[in-house]
């Protein structure tokens, strides 16, 4: 949609647009039928982050689903856990209430596909100056934080370690630290929203009077300004939310990627 209006010396435009989504896998071939499944998005640990199967989306994020940190042995004992399980690790749900944490407690936790694309366009121009920006951005869509499941906090890379575990009551959301293991497989700790807006372009002009640029011998002159990816709104605390992938298997997972710049640049067009 786009609407455009010139007022005496005024002039706007506002341009609009929208896509929804639905992915949804609908059969995958094998003598299995529906209940074959595709397995991808590996981390450096060597266990699968993405799970495709009939009724889910391609590339569906599939893992444990957590529910605080073992605060003391007494409490381990009295919940259902894994045999590498210790106080201070974190308390996976039992989803298939057979009163023991394996794999088959593995689920569905996050789809890496947005439900929703958006753009927004828009330009003013008043007498000799002009002004344009855009924002496009997406909602709906989960990023597995691939990042923070590769690196151990005992290195200190990312600084929620300032709020891990180190005792009961410390911390009911940051493990204690280890180097990777039984914290680090697969869950819903590294699952965030990948929704965002992003200022993507911005520019601001200037253009001489045709009477000045005459004068010049020229018969334009126009100054301008130019930002790009100036600003992103985002809860995802990675680098950048526009993740990509190297597969359709492994979309919307985190690796590392290296942010996208932003840019400032100045011009000066001239037409002689």
């Amino acid at each position: 949609i786009v609407w455009r209006e010139k007022i005496k010396d005024f002039s706007y435009g506002v341009g609009v647009l929208g896509t929804t989504i639905h992915n949804e896998v609908l059969s995958i071939g094998g003598a299995s039928g529906v209940d074959s499944v595709l397995i991808g998005g590996y981390l450096g640990n060597g266990i699968p982050v993405t799970l495709s199967r009939v009724g889910l989306p391609i590339g569906a994020f599939y893992g444990y689903v957590t529910d605080g940190i073992f605060q003391t042995e007494e409490e381990l004992n009295s919940y259902p856990h894994s045999s590498l399980a210790e106080p201070g690790d974190l308390r996976f749900v039992d989803m298939n209430k057979d009163g023991i944490i394996s794999g088959l407690d593995r689920t569905y936790i996050g789809s890496p596909v947005p439900k929703f694309i958006f753009g927004l366009n828009f330009e003013f121009a008043y007498k000799a100056f002009d002004l344009s920006f855009d924002i496009h951005g997406q909602t709906g869509n989960k990023i597995f934080n691939g990042k923070d499941a590769v690196r151990p906090d005992p290195y200190n890379f990312e600084r929620n370690v300032w709020d891990r575990w180190t005792g009961p009551g410390s911390s009911n959301t940051e493990p204690r630290p280890s180097f990777g293991g039984y914290n680090y497989t697969p869950s819903d700790r590294f699952i965030q929203d990948g929704s965002f807006a992003r200022l993507r372009n911005v520019m601001f002009g200037y253009t001489l009077p045709e009477s000045v640029a005459a004068r010049l011998a020229l018969q334009d002159v126009r100054l301008y300004l130019k930002g790009t990816n100036i600003f992103t709104l985002t809860k995802f605390t990675g680098y950048t939310p526009e993740i990509g992938s190297y597969d359709v298997l492994s979309n919307g997972i985190d690796y590392g990627i290296y942010p996208i710049a932003a840019v400032y640049s100045i011009g000066l067009n001239i037409t002689f």
